[in-house]
């Protein structure tokens, strides 16, 4: 059983997902200190010291005893921040919220609620042929089918459409971080703690539950049978949901529900990821990618670090897309090189971009600024995103605008670069979308592969 596992193994005994006849949780006797006292039987075969170690590794202040008859270790809460976004631009007043807004947003949370659902990679039929884990994430790539001239199907053949068996651990994921996202700002609209207690219980079951939690990596992402076994790390359709899925922790940890046990559990997990990021060297292809793969690596690399609370590597990440990156991706006019060989180049050079200043929003409260290197690039795209003039760059034949990321992008930009036009010019083309921040796509909405 590796580390990883025995530490959510002993922390989420708190939320009832384990038989707590081994483990036994004891309050502190001072309610004022928001900690927790594990106590594990010396009969019983736990790393305690290892645990005490990864803890304090992540900023957690740790009481360690050796008693007669049992092990039993301390945990306080430690860095409160490790924002992901600066908390000004991530809550938007509540007063704010025109009424048609907050009917839309609190209508669409209580269909969750309703709905009662929960999501896992374990709860699909699929699983690697490389690995009979349950718990590993597993994908092949969307757009290889099973050979109908072979009895076992493989190896896979290409064909130009999606194949929906190939991405369902993604539409796992995908329903997590909708849902999530919906809780969690109908709980920070409303204070309403029963928006909390579901998306909390969400992230406890894909994340932290040892039986149904999501192992710490994408090592089986994006196979082709019978072609390539190791797969490719799913990075931008990762990108996408990592976002809005940290961006509700951070307004969780508000929330009554939010437990210590949790916020350990997901720092753990935070941190075994971004290890498995940074060691496997199919994931690593992806950083040292030029197109935007390595953007939305460094955007996941640059949240995961600050989440766990590690500064200074979101600072190396953000400064290495800034110094490195920039340069290649972009020419002095704004295009993107590296995006204008897909056939839905605009999507692409929206999408990068978009991305590009959320690596921003990370690192802006750290005291990193590169707005200004990705001006030209705005300035370039503007007049095609804004509906005033046609994209003469399509490789082939026209694709329709995907004017979910376009608003997004607008929307940000507006707040960045302090262009309040912007604001409108994407509320003009996607009203429906109200605000960046408390919007998600819809089902049909294109995402990046």
């Amino acid at each position: 059983m590796n580390r990883f596992l025995l530490v959510v193994l002993s922390l989420v005994v708190l939320s009832g997902f384990v038989a707590q006849s081994d483990i036994r949780v004891r309050e502190h006797a001072d309610p004022d200190k928001k900690h927790i006292l594990l106590s594990v039987d010396n009969d019983h075969d736990y790393p305690i010291f290892e645990i005490q170690e990864k803890m304090e590794n992540l900023g957690f202040e740790v009481d360690l005893t050796i008693e007669e008859s049992a092990k039993s270790i301390e945990v306080k809460s430690g860095n409160e921040n490790g924002l992901v976004w600066d908390s000004q631009r991530l809550s938007t007043s509540r007063l704010a919220l025109e009424a048609p807004v907050r009917k839309f947003l609190l209508d669409s949370a209580n269909e969750v609620l309703i709905s009662g659902k929960i999501y896992s990679v374990t709860f699909n039929s699929a699983t690697s042929p490389v690995s009979a884990d349950p718990r590993d994430y597993y994908s092949t790539h969307a757009y290889w089918w099973p050979n109908p001239d072979t009895p076992d199907g493989l190896p896979y053949i290409k064909i130009e459409e999606t194949n929906p068996e190939s991405r369902q651990d993604l539409n796992q994921l995908t329903g997590l971080y909708l849902d999530v996202w919906k809780c969690s700002i109908a709980y920070d609209v409303t204070g309403d703690e029963r928006f909390a207690e579901h998306a909390v219980g969400l992230i406890r079951v894909f994340f932290l539950n040892p039986v149904t939690g999501m192992n710490p990596n994408m090592d089986h992402s994006k196979i082709i049978p019978g072609i390539n076994e190791t797969g490719t790390f799913e990075v931008a359709t990762l990108s996408n949901r990592v976002r809005k899925l940290w961006d509700s922790i951070n307004i969780l940890r508000k929330s009554a529900n939010w437990l210590v046990c949790d916020e350990v559990g997901m720092k753990v997990w935070t941190e075994s990821f971004l290890s498995w990021m940074e060691e496997d060297p199919v994931a690593r292809a992806e950083y040292r990618s030029l197109n935007n793969h390595s953007t939305a690596y460094h955007l996941i690399a640059s949240v995961f670090a600050k989440f766990t609370g590690d500064n200074e590597k979101a600072l190396v990440y953000g400064r290495h897309y800034q110094k490195v990156m920039i340069p290649i991706q972009f020419e002095q006019d704004g295009r993107q090189t590296h995006e204008m060989s897909r056939s839905d180049n605009l999507f692409y050079h929206v999408y990068n971009l978009k991305t590009a200043l959320d690596i921003l929003a990370v690192v802006d409260d750290l005291g990193l600024d590169f707005s200004s290197e990705l001006l030209a690039p705005l300035d370039f795209l503007l007049p095609y995103i804004s509906g005033t003039t046609e994209w003469p760059y399509w490789q082939s034949a026209p694709r329709p605008h995907n004017l979910k990321w376009e608003h997004d992008l607008l929307i940000e930009a507006s707040t960045i670069f302090r262009r309040p036009e912007l604001y409108e010019v994407g509320n003009g083309r996607y009203p429906g979308a109200y605000h960046d921040k408390y919007s998600w796509p819809p089902e049909n909405v294109t995402l990046p592969h």
